[in-house]
């Protein structure tokens, strides 16, 4: 399946509160693909969705736990 990255690893992201002073500072840990409503998300490996919604930070979340303590995002 194609998708397009919205975000690569090792990106820097800035948290800042609804006054606009910065909260936190942290490097992306992952990829970001865009994707649409009713369409397929493909994961790394078999699992079990354990959450499927809108998050105030992460955006459109899809939360796949793989067993044994392994969960992606």
């Amino acid at each position: 399946a194609k998708s397009r990255a919205t975000s690569i690893f090792g990106v820097g992201r800035r948290y800042k509160d609804k006054a606009g002073k910065l909260v936190d500072t942290w490097r992306h840990k992952g990829m970001d693909f865009s994707g649409r409503n009713g369409k397929y998300a493909y994961a790394a490996n078999g699992g079990k969705v354990i959450l499927a919604q809108m998050l105030e930070v992460h955006g459109g979340t899809i939360m796949i736990d793989h067993g044994q303590g392994i969960v992606s995002i």
